[in-house]
């Protein structure tokens, strides 16, 4: 490392460190406040109007499932199956792209399949994964788009002929989830204050 190198380096942090002092005490000039990067000035932006819209801050803490277990278990048990059929969305939703997409090594997925058969997946393949995070959300729009995709399931599987075998079964465990749903939702809203 060569002398100039190391002096101009050291005159480069003393001369942010007197533009930090500066900023910091406000007398930093207009043209220098002008170059800092537009980023920092969105984000001030942004923190300035949630300060004055006040809203909450974004945090880390789950405070759908912080509640009071005890006091409203009927919420919490609602939650938790909410939660627990957002996953099982994703994951079937996963499955219907692994079926477009040949994900079982067949060099033309969609050569095997049906019309009907095609759509349906295509439907549930972007219908379920997005159900997934509106109910993880528990977000209204979440259960009227996992509610939209069931029926439609439940349709498909009593119209298709190849819904055969475990198609069944999945159309099964959809209206025992639609019960469940509407008996923990019905006993959550009687507990509500």
């Amino acid at each position: 490392m060569d002398m100039a190198s190391a002096q101009t380096r050291h005159l480069r942090r003393a001369g942010v460190g007197r533009l930090r002092h500066r900023r910091e005490s406000g007398r930093l000039p207009p043209d220098v406040a002008a170059l800092r990067p537009p980023q920092m000035r969105i984000g001030e932006a942004m923190a300035a109007e949630q300060d004055k819209a006040g809203l909450p801050g974004i945090s880390l803490i789950d405070t759908v499932l912080s509640g009071d277990r005890v006091a409203r278990p009927w919420s919490y048990r609602l939650v938790l199956m909410v939660r627990g059929l957002a996953v099982f969305e994703l994951l079937k939703g996963l499955a219907y792209w692994a079926a477009l997409i040949g994900a079982g090594g067949s060099p033309d997925p969609l050569s095997g399949m049906t019309t009907p058969w095609l759509v349906a997946c295509l439907f549930f393949a972007v219908a379920d994964p997005v159900a997934a995070v509106g109910l993880w959300l528990g977000a209204a729009w979440g259960v009227a788009i996992w509610l939209l995709a069931a029926i439609g399931q439940i349709v498909v599987a009593s119209v298709e002929p190849a819904a055969s075998g475990g198609r069944w079964f999945m159309t099964a465990f959809t209206l025992l989830a639609m019960a469940a749903y509407v008996f923990l939702s019905m006993n959550a809203r009687r507990e509500a204050p």
